[in-house]
Protein backbone atom coordinates (compact mmCIF):
# COMPACT_ATOMS: atom_id res chain seq x y z
CA UNK A 1 0.00 0.00 0.00
CA UNK A 2 1.38 3.47 -0.95
CA UNK A 3 1.82 6.23 1.59
CA UNK A 4 -1.07 8.25 0.15
CA UNK A 5 -3.34 5.23 0.19
CA UNK A 6 -2.37 4.60 3.79
CA UNK A 7 -3.29 8.15 4.76
CA UNK A 8 -6.69 7.78 3.07
CA UNK A 9 -7.33 4.52 4.91
CA UNK A 10 -6.46 6.08 8.27
CA UNK A 11 -8.76 9.04 7.57
CA UNK A 12 -11.54 6.64 6.59
CA UNK A 13 -11.12 4.83 9.89
CA UNK A 14 -11.16 8.11 11.83
CA UNK A 15 -14.44 9.09 10.15
CA UNK A 16 -15.96 5.68 10.89
CA UNK A 17 -14.89 5.82 14.54
CA UNK A 18 -16.47 9.25 14.88
CA UNK A 19 -19.69 7.96 13.31
CA UNK A 20 -19.69 4.95 15.64
CA UNK A 21 -19.20 7.17 18.69
CA UNK A 22 -22.04 9.45 17.57
CA UNK A 23 -24.35 6.47 16.95
CA UNK A 24 -23.56 5.01 20.38
CA UNK A 25 -24.26 8.37 22.04
CA UNK A 26 -27.67 8.57 20.35
CA UNK A 27 -28.43 4.98 21.31
CA UNK A 28 -27.40 5.59 24.92
CA UNK A 29 -29.60 8.68 25.08
CA UNK A 30 -32.61 6.75 23.72
CA UNK A 31 -32.14 3.80 26.07
CA UNK A 32 -31.95 6.10 29.10
CA UNK A 33 -35.52 7.26 28.49
CA UNK A 34 -38.30 5.91 30.72
CA UNK A 35 -40.00 4.40 27.68
CA UNK A 36 -37.50 4.06 24.82
CA UNK A 37 -38.85 4.20 21.28
CA UNK A 38 -38.29 0.70 19.92
CA UNK A 39 -38.35 1.89 16.32
CA UNK A 40 -35.62 4.45 17.03
CA UNK A 41 -33.59 1.85 18.93
CA UNK A 42 -33.93 -0.64 16.10
CA UNK A 43 -32.90 1.97 13.54
CA UNK A 44 -29.82 3.05 15.54
CA UNK A 45 -28.85 -0.57 16.08
CA UNK A 46 -29.01 -1.20 12.35
CA UNK A 47 -26.72 1.79 11.67
CA UNK A 48 -24.32 0.71 14.40
CA UNK A 49 -24.03 -2.81 13.01
CA UNK A 50 -23.37 -1.53 9.49
CA UNK A 51 -20.66 0.83 10.73
CA UNK A 52 -19.19 -1.97 12.82
CA UNK A 53 -18.78 -4.17 9.75
CA UNK A 54 -17.13 -1.34 7.81
CA UNK A 55 -14.84 -0.52 10.72
CA UNK A 56 -13.63 -4.12 10.99
CA UNK A 57 -12.62 -4.08 7.33
CA UNK A 58 -10.79 -0.76 7.60
CA UNK A 59 -9.02 -1.82 10.81
CA UNK A 60 -7.75 -4.87 8.96
CA UNK A 61 -6.45 -2.66 6.15
CA UNK A 62 -4.66 -0.40 8.65
CA UNK A 63 -2.66 -3.16 10.35
CA UNK A 64 0.28 -3.09 7.87
CA UNK A 65 0.59 0.69 8.26
CA UNK A 66 1.93 0.60 11.82
CA UNK A 67 5.39 -0.13 13.08
CA UNK A 68 5.98 -2.82 15.74
CA UNK A 69 6.19 -0.13 18.41
CA UNK A 70 2.79 1.33 17.41
CA UNK A 71 0.90 -1.90 16.86
CA UNK A 72 0.15 -2.62 20.54
CA UNK A 73 -1.39 0.79 21.04
CA UNK A 74 -3.50 0.45 17.90
CA UNK A 75 -4.74 -3.01 18.84
CA UNK A 76 -5.77 -1.69 22.24
CA UNK A 77 -7.70 1.17 20.60
CA UNK A 78 -9.42 -1.26 18.22
CA UNK A 79 -10.43 -3.51 21.12
CA UNK A 80 -11.86 -0.57 23.04
CA UNK A 81 -14.08 0.38 20.10
CA UNK A 82 -15.13 -3.21 19.59
CA UNK A 83 -16.00 -3.63 23.27
CA UNK A 84 -18.03 -0.44 23.25
CA UNK A 85 -19.94 -1.49 20.12
CA UNK A 86 -20.64 -5.00 21.44
CA UNK A 87 -21.87 -3.60 24.76
CA UNK A 88 -24.35 -1.21 23.20
CA UNK A 89 -25.50 -3.75 20.64
CA UNK A 90 -26.30 -6.07 23.52
CA UNK A 91 -28.20 -3.38 25.43
CA UNK A 92 -30.22 -2.40 22.37
CA UNK A 93 -31.14 -6.01 21.59
CA UNK A 94 -32.05 -6.59 25.22
CA UNK A 95 -34.46 -3.65 25.10
CA UNK A 96 -36.02 -4.86 21.86
CA UNK A 97 -36.18 -8.42 23.16
CA UNK A 98 -37.94 -7.29 26.33
CA UNK A 99 -40.78 -5.69 24.40
CA UNK A 100 -40.94 -8.53 21.90
CA UNK A 101 -41.30 -10.98 24.77
CA UNK A 102 -44.10 -8.89 26.20
CA UNK A 103 -45.77 -8.78 22.82
CA UNK A 104 -45.23 -12.49 22.36
CA UNK A 105 -46.77 -13.22 25.77
CA UNK A 106 -49.68 -10.95 24.94
CA UNK A 107 -50.21 -12.64 21.60
CA UNK A 108 -49.90 -16.02 23.27
CA UNK A 109 -52.59 -15.13 25.80
CA UNK A 110 -54.78 -13.81 23.03
CA UNK A 111 -54.27 -16.95 21.00
CA UNK A 112 -55.05 -19.09 24.03
CA UNK A 113 -58.27 -17.20 24.66
CA UNK A 114 -59.25 -17.45 21.01
CA UNK A 115 -58.48 -21.15 20.95
CA UNK A 116 -60.71 -21.64 23.97
CA UNK A 117 -63.55 -20.03 22.07
CA UNK A 118 -62.87 -22.02 18.93
CA UNK A 119 -62.08 -25.34 20.60
CA UNK A 120 -65.68 -26.44 21.20
CA UNK A 121 -66.32 -26.04 17.48
CA UNK A 122 -63.56 -28.47 16.49
CA UNK A 123 -64.69 -31.90 15.42
CA UNK A 124 -62.31 -34.83 15.25
CA UNK A 125 -63.06 -36.49 11.95
CA UNK A 126 -62.56 -40.22 11.52
CA UNK A 127 -59.60 -41.39 9.47
CA UNK A 128 -60.53 -41.69 5.81
CA UNK A 129 -60.15 -45.26 4.58
CA UNK A 130 -60.25 -45.87 0.83
CA UNK A 131 -61.37 -49.42 0.01
CA UNK A 132 -59.20 -51.37 -2.41
CA UNK A 133 -60.37 -51.74 -5.98
CA UNK A 134 -60.08 -55.26 -7.37
CA UNK A 135 -61.54 -54.71 -10.81
CA UNK A 136 -65.29 -54.98 -10.21
CA UNK A 137 -66.68 -52.43 -12.64
CA UNK A 138 -69.69 -51.56 -10.51
CA UNK A 139 -67.29 -50.52 -7.71
CA UNK A 140 -65.17 -48.22 -9.87
CA UNK A 141 -67.06 -44.97 -9.35
CA UNK A 142 -67.12 -45.40 -5.59
CA UNK A 143 -63.38 -46.12 -5.54
CA UNK A 144 -62.40 -43.37 -7.95
CA UNK A 145 -64.46 -40.67 -6.22
CA UNK A 146 -62.83 -41.52 -2.88
CA UNK A 147 -59.34 -41.70 -4.38
CA UNK A 148 -59.82 -38.51 -6.38
CA UNK A 149 -60.91 -36.52 -3.33
CA UNK A 150 -58.23 -37.81 -0.96
CA UNK A 151 -55.24 -38.24 -3.26
CA UNK A 152 -55.64 -37.36 -6.95
CA UNK A 153 -56.73 -33.76 -6.26
CA UNK A 154 -54.39 -33.36 -3.27
CA UNK A 155 -51.93 -30.61 -4.27
CA UNK A 156 -49.55 -31.47 -1.44
CA UNK A 157 -48.71 -34.77 -3.16
CA UNK A 158 -46.60 -35.11 -6.28
CA UNK A 159 -47.45 -37.51 -9.09
CA UNK A 160 -45.00 -40.15 -7.89
CA UNK A 161 -46.61 -40.20 -4.44
CA UNK A 162 -50.06 -40.40 -6.03
CA UNK A 163 -48.99 -43.32 -8.23
CA UNK A 164 -47.56 -45.12 -5.19
CA UNK A 165 -50.85 -44.72 -3.34
CA UNK A 166 -52.81 -45.80 -6.41
CA UNK A 167 -50.88 -49.04 -6.84
CA UNK A 168 -51.25 -49.78 -3.16
CA UNK A 169 -55.03 -49.50 -3.44
CA UNK A 170 -55.40 -51.79 -6.45
CA UNK A 171 -55.68 -55.54 -6.51
CA UNK A 172 -56.40 -58.47 -8.79
CA UNK A 173 -57.25 -57.48 -12.39
CA UNK A 174 -57.12 -53.76 -11.58
CA UNK A 175 -53.52 -54.01 -10.37
CA UNK A 176 -52.57 -56.21 -13.31
CA UNK A 177 -53.74 -53.44 -15.65
CA UNK A 178 -51.01 -51.02 -14.46
CA UNK A 179 -48.50 -53.46 -12.97
CA UNK A 180 -46.06 -53.00 -15.84
CA UNK A 181 -45.74 -49.24 -15.34
CA UNK A 182 -42.71 -47.94 -13.47
CA UNK A 183 -43.63 -45.42 -10.79
CA UNK A 184 -42.89 -42.10 -12.49
CA UNK A 185 -44.76 -38.82 -12.81
CA UNK A 186 -45.44 -39.40 -16.51
CA UNK A 187 -46.71 -42.94 -16.00
CA UNK A 188 -49.18 -41.86 -13.31
CA UNK A 189 -51.30 -39.93 -15.81
CA UNK A 190 -51.11 -42.85 -18.27
CA UNK A 191 -52.12 -45.37 -15.61
CA UNK A 192 -55.13 -43.28 -14.59
CA UNK A 193 -56.29 -43.03 -18.20
CA UNK A 194 -55.94 -46.78 -18.73
CA UNK A 195 -57.91 -47.55 -15.56
CA UNK A 196 -60.64 -45.12 -16.56
CA UNK A 197 -60.81 -46.56 -20.05
CA UNK A 198 -61.11 -50.13 -18.79
CA UNK A 199 -63.24 -49.75 -15.66
CA UNK A 200 -64.76 -46.29 -15.94
CA UNK A 201 -66.70 -46.54 -19.20
CA UNK A 202 -70.27 -45.49 -18.56
CA UNK A 203 -71.84 -48.18 -20.73
CA UNK A 204 -69.81 -50.90 -19.01
CA UNK A 205 -70.77 -49.64 -15.54
CA UNK A 206 -74.47 -49.49 -16.46
CA UNK A 207 -74.31 -52.99 -17.86
CA UNK A 208 -72.57 -54.19 -14.68
CA UNK A 209 -75.35 -52.85 -12.45
CA UNK A 210 -78.02 -54.37 -14.67
CA UNK A 211 -76.25 -57.74 -14.62
CA UNK A 212 -76.16 -57.57 -10.84
CA UNK A 213 -79.94 -57.17 -10.78
CA UNK A 214 -80.54 -59.83 -13.42
CA UNK A 215 -78.48 -62.41 -11.56
CA UNK A 216 -80.39 -62.16 -8.28
CA UNK A 217 -81.26 -65.50 -6.68
CA UNK A 218 -85.01 -65.91 -6.00
CA UNK A 219 -86.06 -65.75 -2.35
CA UNK A 220 -87.64 -68.87 -0.88
CA UNK A 221 -89.14 -67.61 2.37
CA UNK A 222 -90.92 -64.41 3.29
CA UNK A 223 -90.31 -64.91 7.01
CA UNK A 224 -86.53 -64.54 6.66
CA UNK A 225 -86.43 -60.83 7.36
CA UNK A 226 -82.65 -60.56 7.23
CA UNK A 227 -82.46 -62.04 3.72
CA UNK A 228 -85.36 -59.85 2.60
CA UNK A 229 -83.57 -56.73 3.86
CA UNK A 230 -80.34 -57.72 2.08
CA UNK A 231 -82.26 -58.30 -1.14
CA UNK A 232 -84.04 -54.94 -0.90
CA UNK A 233 -80.85 -53.02 -0.05
CA UNK A 234 -79.03 -54.61 -2.98
CA UNK A 235 -81.82 -53.61 -5.37
CA UNK A 236 -81.86 -50.07 -4.00
CA UNK A 237 -78.09 -49.75 -4.35
CA UNK A 238 -78.06 -50.85 -7.98
CA UNK A 239 -81.03 -48.66 -8.87
CA UNK A 240 -79.52 -45.58 -7.21
CA UNK A 241 -76.25 -46.27 -8.99
CA UNK A 242 -78.03 -46.40 -12.34
CA UNK A 243 -79.75 -43.10 -11.58
CA UNK A 244 -76.40 -41.52 -10.66
CA UNK A 245 -75.22 -42.46 -14.15
CA UNK A 246 -78.10 -40.44 -15.63
CA UNK A 247 -80.08 -43.54 -16.54
CA UNK A 248 -83.73 -42.53 -16.22
CA UNK A 249 -85.84 -44.49 -13.76
CA UNK A 250 -88.51 -45.09 -16.39
CA UNK A 251 -86.05 -46.68 -18.82
CA UNK A 252 -85.42 -49.70 -16.60
CA UNK A 253 -88.61 -49.71 -14.52
CA UNK A 254 -90.55 -51.94 -16.91
CA UNK A 255 -87.71 -54.47 -16.99
CA UNK A 256 -86.89 -54.60 -13.28
CA UNK A 257 -90.40 -54.68 -11.86
CA UNK A 258 -91.36 -58.16 -13.18
CA UNK A 259 -87.82 -59.36 -12.49
CA UNK A 260 -88.03 -58.42 -8.80
CA UNK A 261 -91.53 -59.88 -8.52
CA UNK A 262 -90.25 -63.19 -9.90
CA UNK A 263 -87.64 -63.26 -7.13
CA UNK A 264 -90.14 -62.74 -4.30
CA UNK A 265 -91.98 -65.51 -2.42
CA UNK A 266 -95.53 -66.05 -3.66
CA UNK A 267 -97.22 -64.74 -0.50
CA UNK A 268 -95.47 -61.39 -0.87
CA UNK A 269 -96.42 -61.20 -4.54
CA UNK A 270 -100.02 -61.89 -3.53
CA UNK A 271 -99.94 -59.09 -0.95
CA UNK A 272 -98.53 -56.69 -3.52
CA UNK A 273 -101.22 -57.58 -6.04
CA UNK A 274 -103.87 -56.92 -3.40
CA UNK A 275 -102.60 -53.36 -3.03
CA UNK A 276 -102.50 -52.57 -6.75
CA UNK A 277 -105.51 -51.52 -8.77
CA UNK A 278 -104.91 -54.11 -11.49
CA UNK A 279 -103.04 -51.74 -13.78
CA UNK A 280 -99.45 -52.27 -14.95
CA UNK A 281 -96.78 -52.77 -12.33
CA UNK A 282 -94.70 -49.78 -11.26
CA UNK A 283 -91.22 -50.19 -9.84
CA UNK A 284 -91.46 -47.30 -7.38
CA UNK A 285 -94.68 -48.74 -5.92
CA UNK A 286 -93.10 -52.18 -5.62
CA UNK A 287 -90.08 -50.74 -3.79
CA UNK A 288 -92.33 -48.83 -1.38
CA UNK A 289 -94.33 -52.00 -0.76
CA UNK A 290 -91.21 -54.04 -0.04
CA UNK A 291 -89.77 -51.43 2.29
CA UNK A 292 -93.06 -51.26 4.17
CA UNK A 293 -93.30 -55.04 4.50
CA UNK A 294 -89.69 -55.47 5.63
CA UNK A 295 -89.89 -52.60 8.12
CA UNK A 296 -93.08 -54.09 9.60
CA UNK A 297 -91.40 -57.48 9.98
CA UNK A 298 -88.34 -55.90 11.61
CA UNK A 299 -90.50 -54.01 14.11
CA UNK A 300 -92.46 -57.16 14.88
CA UNK A 301 -89.33 -59.22 15.48
CA UNK A 302 -87.91 -56.48 17.69
CA UNK A 303 -91.13 -56.32 19.70
CA UNK A 304 -91.28 -60.10 20.14
CA UNK A 305 -87.65 -60.15 21.23
CA UNK A 306 -88.28 -57.43 23.82
CA UNK A 307 -91.35 -59.23 25.18
CA UNK A 308 -89.39 -62.45 25.45
CA UNK A 309 -86.64 -60.75 27.46
CA UNK A 310 -89.15 -59.12 29.81
CA UNK A 311 -91.00 -62.40 30.25
CA UNK A 312 -87.75 -64.21 31.03
CA UNK A 313 -86.87 -61.62 33.65
CA UNK A 314 -90.22 -62.17 35.37
CA UNK A 315 -90.04 -65.98 35.28
CA UNK A 316 -86.45 -66.30 36.50
CA UNK A 317 -87.02 -64.98 40.08
CA UNK A 318 -90.10 -67.21 40.48
CA UNK A 319 -88.17 -70.22 39.25
CA UNK A 320 -85.29 -69.50 41.61
CA UNK A 321 -87.71 -69.12 44.55
CA UNK A 322 -89.46 -72.39 43.65
CA UNK A 323 -86.11 -74.13 43.37
CA UNK A 324 -84.95 -72.90 46.78
CA UNK A 325 -88.23 -73.91 48.46
CA UNK A 326 -87.99 -77.38 46.97
CA UNK A 327 -84.48 -77.77 48.34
Amino acid sequence: MTEDAGIVTKKKRAVLRTAVTKCISQLEKELQKTEPDDIAVEELLEHLEQKFECLKIVDKECEPLYSPTEIDKEIEAVEQYFDKIVTWRFRAKKQLGKNNKFKSDSDSCKTTEESKLIEPMKVKLPKLIIPKFYGEINQWLSFWNSFKTAIHDNNSLNSIDKFTYLKGLLGSSALATVEGFAITAENYAKAVEILKDRFGRKDAIINSHMQKLLSVTPLKRSDDTKVLRQFFDMCQTQIRSLESLDVSFESFSNVLCPLILNCLPSDLVLEFNKETDGSEYKLDELLKFLNKQISARERTESSISTQYILHSQKIQPSFNRFKSEKL
